[in-house]
């Protein structure tokens, strides 16, 4: 029997010291408090063992101590993940110091059981034909029970209120390991009332501890509700992200783990995937809705974000979910087609919709319009053909572009008819057109490209001198047939009178 006792001790230390590494390996943030309660459980275990193993009375005594002093460092690393898994902040530094300076007392007091024997001694008991020692409790031993049983009914108390107390969806969590130190606590007590000479007690402690290594880093509450959920969840178009009030990632669908590339078990990460993928994404309040775009054309990403709180039965809110819609092939496609309707589909600049667009959108006092024709562009598309026209038009609005800045709006009105769009203008600028005109003439006056020679005329108006756009386009008009008439190939002010 000592055996096969002593070998499922044994056993149990090897399980711990796994169940330790593992969860110190553990990205979760409660991986450190789990870690550290799996592994304070060890010495105690071991000085159990040192009871069950040893007919040598020194080794026994040497067993008891690891065992008493071993339960103290239990207590206080149970008290350390009771505040860190129940997420508790009131008063946390002033109590905790409390509670350890109290055990941190009792392991002193322990210590000294070994000049006044005030604690405990160690008593020969013959059982199965076999000898075991084991020890008396005196007073000193019956404070280090009080202590510990109550260290332990606090903690079990302070699980039970937040099983009452927080919403349904946790609750579940909180009671599993409530079951499990009630269970440990009533196989100890039996173990101490029935003074069995081969001490066991410490089973119970060792499998508690196997048990909060799975519930705190493993165990998912509402597996069959969870997984119900996940699969419909999973084949919606949107990702979903599921938070905690903490405002951590509790549960991704399929599609949020394909969006992020984080993986299911790796959920600590997904805070900063998201600010990565989508910038300051987050806004305070409740319910909202945000649409997110980068990039142009067809390399452009939008992103419909939505937030939604989710709260119990008694309207208490237990968490938030983002839901994230990738409409990047619906938004191209829309930038595409307002884009087609507000430009020229052969030169690619904006259209007479576009140049009215631009127009509505700034300051008309503070703009300069100019409005270009070329000259004589009919007789040179009879005498080419429309082909060669077009690439002449071409060939127009791309030397306009690259003679006027890039704020500057360059138009196509219709058939050979140009506009410009000077925005920001705070002086005379008229000078300094004249001039890109004159530059633009020469540049398609002496061409080289095998495509003939053609000249604009044009005409400027600001808007300063127009009560609205309309008028403007009057006085650039006006302003264009001035050149028209006065020879072309050139450029004329529009002159308010």
């Amino acid at each position: 029997m000592r055996i096969a006792i002593s070998a499922v001790f044994v056993a149990l230390v090897v399980v711990l010291a796994i169940c330790t590494f593992l969860s110190s390996k553990s990205k979760k943030r409660i991986s450190t408090s789990v870690s550290l309660l799996i592994f304070s459980l060890i010495p105690p275990v071991i000085g159990n063992l040192f009871l069950i193993a040893s007919p040598v009375e020194a080794l026994s005594t040497i067993g008891c101590y690891i065992y008493f002093l071993g339960m103290d460092l239990v207590m206080f690393s149970m008290f350390r993940f009771m505040f860190d898994y129940c997420d508790i902040h009131f008063h946390r530094k002033l109590i905790k110091s409390i509670i350890y300076t109290i055990l941190l007392l009792d392991m002193i007091q322990l210590v000294l059981n070994v000049f006044f024997h005030h604690a405990f001694t160690m008593v020969l008991i013959e059982e199965g034909g076999a000898s075991f020692y084991n020890f008396t409790a005196h007073w000193g031993q019956t404070i280090h029970r009080v202590i510990d049983y109550g260290i332990l009914a606090a903690i079990m108390v302070v699980f039970l209120v937040k099983t009452i107390t927080c919403p349904r969806v946790y609750a579940e969590r909180y009671l599993v390991i409530l079951l499990a130190m009630v269970a440990v606590g009533a196989w100890q007590t039996f173990n101490i009332i029935a003074r069995s000479a081969v001490n066991v007690s410490m089973i119970g402690y060792g499998v508690y501890g196997v048990l909060i290594f799975f519930l705190s880093l493993y165990y998912r509450p509402l597996r069959l509700l969870d997984r119900m959920l996940g699969e419909i969840a999973s084949k919606m178009p949107e990702s979903i992200f599921f938070f905690d009030t903490n405002g951590r990632c509790v549960w991704l669908n399929d599609r949020a783990s394909q969006l992020l590339g984080v993986e299911a078990g790796h959920l600590e990460h997904v805070h900063e995937a998201l600010g990565e993928k989508l910038g300051d994404y987050q806004k305070d309040g409740d319910d909202w809705e945000n649409a997110i775009s980068f990039g142009e054309g067809e390399d452009m990403t939008s992103y419909v974000v939505e937030k939604h709180n989710v709260v119990d039965n008694h309207n208490r809110k237990v968490g938030f979910y983002l839901s994230i819609l990738d409409n990047s092939e619906d938004q191209r496609k829309l930038q595409k087609e307002t884009f087609n309707a507000t430009h020229d589909k052969l030169t690619n600049i904006y259209n007479r919709a576009g140049c009215d667009e631009k127009m509505e959108s700034i300051d008309l006092s503070k703009c300069f319009l100019l409005i270009i024709d070329l000259d004589a562009f009919k007789e040179a598309n009879d005498h080419y053909g429309h082909t060669t026209g077009d690439k002449v038009l071409v060939k127009v609005a791309e030397t306009i572009k690259k003679h006027f800045r890039d704020d500057d709006f360059v138009c196509r009105l219709g058939g050979d008819e140009f506009a410009v769009v000077i925005t920001g203008v705070e002086s005379d600028i008229s000078e300094d057109v004249g001039k890109r005109i004159g530059a633009i003439n020469k540049e398609l006056g002496s061409p080289e490209d095998g495509l003939p020679p053609i000249s604009i005329s044009a005409g400027g108006a600001y808007g300063k001198d127009a009560e609205n756009a309309y008028e403007l386009f009057n006085n650039a008009d006006h302003a264009m047939y001035k050149t028209k008439f006065g020879g072309k190939r050139g450029f004329s002010l529009f002159e308010k009178r």
